[in-house]
């Protein structure tokens, strides 16, 4: 037998979600085709808070986040977001979860961090620097609570197996975060 279910407005939700390409991984070499000017942090950085102001998403998640307490950070709040970042353990780039301080609360967070060792991580040498953020924040219009889950994959197309594996050790531990 069909069911359906109604959701209220109040209940709906929006999720933001990008890698914005850290200053350590856009020299001008790598991207020989692209005008130097807009690999620079201070030409990219303003048009990413911009789409996200107009974007307006209650709940942000940006891989590959550097100046976060230099420029993100205030910047986001200007625009009402609370935010949470984690750096990666081998670079100065990490992650970053925000979220419209008018409707949520962060309740909890923790860090998944894939440089150590689990009993089926056979592609440990992959993930050296990786890490899931987790965050758990509370809705104030209705009381649901919502587990937000950013992580970077494993860049190389060549391993898919790894970012199935790394997927796996996240859904995993998805039954811990309740």
């Amino acid at each position: 037998m069909e069911q359906r279910y109604s959701v209220r407005e109040s209940d709906i939700i929006s999720i933001l979600s990008f890698n914005i390409l850290a200053d350590c991984y856009c020299p001008p070499e790598f991207f020989p085709y692209a005008d130097k000017q807009i690999l620079l942090h201070s030409y990219r950085a303003p048009l990413i808070v911009k789409q996200i102001g107009e974007l307006d998403a209650d709940i942000v998640c940006l891989q590959e986040v550097d100046h976060y307490e230099d420029y993100f950070q205030g910047r986001l709040k200007a625009l009402g977001y609370r935010s949470i970042y984690e750096p990666k353990s081998s670079r100065r780039e990490g992650l970053l979860v925000a979220w419209k301080e008018s409707r949520f609360k962060m309740t909890e967070s923790f860090v998944r961090c894939f440089d150590r060792g689990h009993e089926y991580d056979q592609y440990f040498e992959f993930q050296k620097g990786y890490k899931a953020l987790f965050v758990r924040l509370r809705d104030k219009t209705n009381g649901l609570d919502y587990v937000i889950i950013n992580l970077h994959l494993f860049w190389d197309p060549l391993f898919e197996h790894v970012k199935f594996h790394q997927i796996f050790l996240i859904l995993d531990l998805v039954d811990l975060s309740r």
